[in-house]
């Protein structure tokens, strides 16, 4: 189930990860209109949405750089 609070964190995603080292250039939402908010930090790949709403799993599309 996608989080209430629309919070999702990724920590292989994160700026120390040993498995991704790559920049991050845009992410959007299969399916859903709404373009989420996002924040590489340290630990984790940090998104945020304040109208995605299900009870199946959420696809976000991560375009590089």
């Amino acid at each position: 189930m996608y989080p209430e609070d629309g919070e999702v964190r990724i920590k292989s995603l994160g700026e120390k990860s040993s498995l991704f080292h790559g920049i991050i250039k845009d992410i959007s939402i299969l399916s859903f209109d709404e373009k989420p908010n996002w924040n590489r930090t340290e630990d984790a790949l940090m998104l945020q949405t304040t109208t995605v709403k299900s009870a199946t799993p959420v696809v976000f599309k991560v375009v590089l750089d």
